[in-house]
């Protein structure tokens, strides 16, 4: 009861954008509604105008109702969108969460890295770890900031090799070095810049990994503090809450593990 306590009013009238919402199981849904729990007022993105209907009509049935005003459209790779999205935001923002990752899985996710044709080679970058600095950017010189707001990044443990992960691996590698760079760059604005690496869920974006049940499995026995695959998410959205919150006002260009402790002690 206590802890409740402390969290009820965290982020009170803060103004948070989570991209890339895609379904209720993904890490961009629990952050964001435990933030909107905590106080928030939060608005998300998917890729399309197409997308938003298509969203909406998905989680209605998931039993999930979703205000289709809550959707914004914006794909990352068009600096057009970057800018509308910017234009449509009604508020500077107090907290952004870049939760956008794609590789092509028939190609991307699978053999040799050097296999990987460089068209789908250059998306999966573009989309995964690209986009943030672009969208930053973006945001910033429509002065969609407000001071002290904080930027999260969601990634997976990019100092390993995990089977399959290949592109998408290399792509996290390139999101965390982006952060460390924002965060030089913006602490004169007060913003923190983090990336938030998660264990990982059974998630729609999870089951195109080939082999990700056998990662799922021993990441829940060698976690030092196990690792629920189904309710991971929420040990995620009460650390993201944590750094949109002045509590980590001291805290930027770090990467924060939400992994069980995996990290720390094996690999597979």
């Amino acid at each position: 009861m206590a802890n409740e306590e402390i969290r009820t009013g965290l982020l009170e009238d803060k103004q948070v954008l989570v991209m890339g919402l895609l379904s209720p199981q993904s890490f961009a849904w629990a952050i964001g509604e435990e933030a909107v729990r905590v106080g928030a007022n939060v608005t998300y993105s998917v890729q399309d105008e197409q997308t938003v209907k298509r969203t909406a009509r998905f989680f209605r049935t998931q039993g999930v109702e979703l205000d289709e005003n809550r959707l914004l459209a914006c794909d990352v790779t068009k600096d057009q969108d970057i800018i509308d999205l910017a234009s449509k935001l009604p508020y500077a923002l107090d907290g952004l969460v870049y939760s956008i990752a794609f590789a092509n899985p028939k190609t991307c996710l699978t053999g040799a890295i050097y296999d990987a044709p460089r068209e789908d080679i250059l998306k999966a970058l573009e989309i995964s770890a690209v986009g943030l600095p672009l969208v930053v950017g973006g945001l910033i010189r429509a002065e969609k900031f407000n001071p002290n707001a904080s930027i999260i990044a969601m990634t997976f443990d990019s100092q390993r090799t995990y089977p399959s992960y290949n592109w998408m691996g290399v792509a996290k590698a390139a999101l965390e070095g982006e952060v460390r760079y924002l965060a030089r760059d913006l602490g004169a604005h007060g913003i923190r810049v983090n990336s938030l690496s998660a264990g990982p869920q059974n998630t729609l974006a999870a089951i195109h990994i080939p082999g990700f049940e056998n990662i799922g499995k021993v990441w829940a026995e060698r976690a030092p503090l196990g690792w629920d695959l189904d309710r991971g998410r929420e040990k995620v959205a009460s650390s993201a809450v944590y750094l949109l919150s002045d509590l980590s006002e001291g805290v930027t260009g770090i990467v924060h593990y939400v992994d069980g402790g995996f990290h720390s002690v094996s690999t597979l």
